[in-house]
């Protein structure tokens, strides 16, 4: 009980400082409060399963030491301190980008297996176990076509470009078209989450909207923020209850297996199983294979042989063991403490370069960051380089290859 409690003062510590330091609930207070209160999760978890867990102190310490490595980038720089206030570029390729992502959002709907009625009667028949067996075995097709196929794909991976493009349109006070892109962002994880019976991607998109929200709420006008935090609260309520029934669906509504404890064990286990299963118990490394394996297998190396012949001594694959424990799987201790020191240093110069100018490509990779820090503190996923390839294609193109820009257009800021 000592070790998840003193776990559970270092992230409290981490927000008292920080805001000693920031004085106000920006993307690295909110990472760091989405930590903070896992670790609370953590420790009521402890606190009440019946499992014996063999925990030691040093892993909590050395995880929160790399989480302050990967986190200090938010520290020093703020997005909106950089110029005088945001400076976006106002331009069409934004809006075609937003206009293409909408259209593949309809796409991906409509080629769900998605029906309302059904939804409710599989819920109640308990058939979102079945779902989510099926689309994890390969039985169900995450596609039907190539179009389907492209539309999901585009869709991933320009999920944070919509998010901007969202706010972007409230702070010019256009809100059909904030509305559109609201829709369009929610519609396809709640699909995926019904058809699927995988909440993952649901409370993952839920996180980055947050996250985007501190961004850029200091754009606000005052009356857009009320709304928001009151369309805010019944959104979050009514996604929950999504969350729940697929829940009740897998797992059932009473046992030791059930709903609540699938949700507990769900948010509650990523740092013990860190402690307990990775950190005390690893004595080989997969040498980057999973992290880059996306990487080496275009160079012709076989990573999934590799990774299969290589015995860490753990009994997990460090999906659920926080980014940190997946990254000690791949790297070991002193490498993933040189990762920690390299990451951020090189987000931070594509991002706060000396003398730059920000614009949506730099506010474009502070999102994506900031994403893959919050989603960290819960699991991770092999292949892990793709999406930092692909952010740097985007950046790149945000940032150099913009044929359409108009003017620059400076928000004002708004106090907060």
């Amino acid at each position: 009980m000592l070790e998840v409690t003193f776990n559970s003062i270092l992230y409290l510590s981490y927000l008292f400082f920080y805001w000693q330091r920031r004085k106000k609930v920006d993307a690295g207070f909110f990472v760091g409060f989405v930590w903070f209160l896992l670790s609370l999760v953590n420790l009521a978890y402890y606190a009440s399963n019946p499992r014996v867990w063999n925990l030691s102190l040093w892993p909590f310490i050395y995880l929160f030491l790399i989480f302050v490595l990967l986190t200090r980038i938010y520290w020093k720089n703020d997005i909106g301190e950089k110029n005088s206030g945001y400076i976006f570029e106002s331009n069409k390729l934004i809006d075609v980008i937003c206009v293409l992502f909408v259209i593949a959002s309809f796409i991906s709907a409509y080629y769900s297996e998605f029906n309302l009625n059904d939804f409710i009667l599989s819920s109640l028949e308990d058939n979102a176990a079945e779902r989510y067996a099926d689309a994890q075995s390969g039985e169900k097709v995450f596609y039907h076509n190539q179009l389907e196929r492209f539309a999901k794909i585009y869709v991933g991976y320009t999920l944070n470009i919509a998010i901007i493009g969202m706010f972007m349109y409230l702070c010019q006070k256009k809100y059909k078209s904030a509305v559109i892109m609201a829709l369009a962002v929610l519609s396809s994880p709640i699909i995926f989450t019904i058809t699927r019976g995988n909440r993952s991607i649901l409370f993952g998109n839920i996180m980055l909207l947050v996250a985007a929200y501190c961004i850029f709420q200091r754009f606000l006008p005052h009356k857009t923020k009320r709304i928001i935090y009151i369309l805010g609260g019944i959104i979050v309520v009514s996604l929950a209850a999504v969350v729940m029934a697929i829940s009740l669906s897998r797992f059932g509504y009473n046992g030791e297996d059930g709903a609540y404890d699938s949700i507990f064990y769900y948010f509650g286990h990523n740092m013990l199983v860190f402690n307990q299963d990775v950190c005390l118990k690893l004595n080989d490394i997969f040498y980057g294979a999973r992290s880059f394996s996306f990487s080496l297998n275009l160079l012709g190396i076989d990573t999934e042989n590799f990774i299969k012949s290589i015995n860490t001594g753990t009994t997990i694959d460090g999906a659920f063991a926080t980014v940190v424990g997946f990254l000690l799987l791949d790297f070991g201790f002193l490498g993933t403490f040189i990762v920690a020191l390299i990451l951020p240093a090189f987000m931070r110069y594509f991002i706060f370069g000396k003398n730059k100018r920000i614009t949506i490509a730099e506010i474009y990779l502070y999102l994506f960051y900031t994403d893959r820090c919050i989603m960290g503190a819960f699991y991770n996923v092999p292949g892990t380089d793709v999406f930092y390839i692909m952010a740097l294609i985007i950046y790149t193109i945000l940032r150099f290859i913009n044929p359409m820009t108009k003017h620059s257009q400076s928000l004002q800021t708004t106090t907060y």
